[in-house]
């Protein structure tokens, strides 16, 4: 680069003349930026709309338009279906211009056509027609069931060993997920999740589930019994399963499975899979925990079956943990379901209430087939008398 001025040392008279050759300098180079401004403007030809992408395209999404003579971005009017759009991308430029698609209201499931519009002060491109679809979901919804469906063999489970209980992880969802597992034993025995490879894991993924069948995986969970736990001893284990990305909605729980020392392991099943729902008004969830004002108002409280095979079955409730009663629990419906396809997705209502004193207790909903032998399935909650 030339130099244009010498260096000005300290004492040197700055005349007139310097200033005006500095003044001629800076008038020079503004005169060279309004021609450059210009000439991206006018860009030697009219304005054209070549492609986007992607096509189609979601509302939401960052849509490059590839065409000639956008000039600079901030020249141009855009339009998608009447919509105005209000910021450039960085990258946008003379040949492209990259904006987000702004929210357009009630399009369809499988998409409308629309039609962009690009102006700028040398013309307009022709009307550009692409098909638009409505707003990507960016985080998972839908149900998950999780079950005990293998248990250990044992006629006896004993101090000092590991075994292992392995748990199904059904996804009704609507996107692929990582899930949190966390598994537990309320006496802290050492508790471990294994993936397919027998390695430990707190994580689960699981593809799209559409219903009626979801996807299912398995999850090991190992549990080991310290040394000198005494017979009859019962701990519960429980597994977690939660959603990375909407972890406050989509989330399920094993319910407690008793591990009695000196005792085999309870039976596990898939054809009946109980899970927590939700608990209404007048009731809180906290930590696996149903909480219901001790006031005798009775709250209700959700819970959802997954039922394998058509037939009847039955549904019965009780309360373990309360030598008292104070707890009340109640059906809302028929202690009766009849299902007539296969893995039919069921909500059971109940009732609990508790008394002034209610001691902290397990709800216990058993559901079982009229089969000979039933399957039966049992889900045990968790409750406590208070906020």
């Amino acid at each position: 680069m030339a130099t244009l001025f010498g260096d000005v040392r300290p004492g040197d008279l700055i005349t007139a003349n310097f200033w005006n050759q500095v003044l001629h300098v800076i008038q020079s180079h503004e005169t060279r930026i309004v021609a450059l401004e210009g000439e991206a403007l006018s860009g030697g030809g009219e304005v054209t709309i070549k492609n986007i992408s992607p096509s189609p395209a979601h509302v939401g999404d960052t849509l490059t338009i590839t065409g000639t003579n956008f000039g600079l971005p901030t020249s141009n009017t855009v339009t998608i279906a009447g919509i105005r759009v209000t910021q450039f991308l960085p990258g946008s430029g003379d040949t492209q211009l990259i904006v987000t698609i702004p929210n357009v209201q009630g399009v369809p499931q499988n998409g409308e056509q629309v039609t962009l519009l690009v102006g700028n002060p040398n013309g307009s491109a022709p009307a550009f027609i692409f098909t638009l679809l409505p707003a990507q979901a960016t985080i998972p919804t839908g149900e998950l069931f999780v079950s005990l469906t293998q248990a250990p063999t044992d006629p006896q489970l004993v101090a000092g060993k590991t075994y292992n209980f392995v748990f199904t992880v059904t996804a009704i969802t609507s996107m692929d997920e990582t899930y949190a597992l966390a598994p537990a034993v309320d006496l802290g025995w050492p508790v471990t999740a294994l993936d397919n490879l027998n390695r430990p894991t707190t994580q689960l993924f699981l593809a799209k589930g559409d219903p009626p069948n979801g996807t299912k995986q398995n999850v090991t969970v190992q549990v080991t019994i310290p040394n000198g736990a005494a017979t009859n001893t019962v701990g519960q284990l429980s597994l977690l399963v939660t959603s990375m990305r909407n972890p406050q909605q989509l989330f399920k729980g094993s319910g407690n499975i008793p591990i009695k020392v000196g005792s085999a392991a309870p039976p596990a099943t898939d054809k009946i899979v109980l899970s927590f729902n939700k608990v209404q008004a007048g009731g809180t969830f906290t930590n696996g925990t149903v909480n219901i004002p001790p006031n005798n108002i009775q709250v209700e409280v959700d819970f959802t079956a997954l039922i394998k095979d058509p037939g009847k079955y039955h549904i019965d409730l009780k309360v373990q943990g309360d030598p008292q009663n104070k707890w009340t629990p109640q059906l809302g419906g028929s202690s009766t379901l009849a299902t007539f396809t296969t893995n039919t997705n069921n909500l059971i209502m109940t009732g609990l209430s508790a008394a002034p004193g209610a001691p902290d207790a397990q709800f216990i909903l058993t559901v079982s087939s009229s089969d000979s032998p039933p399957a039966i399935a049992q889900f045990s909650q968790p409750i406590h008398a208070g906020t």
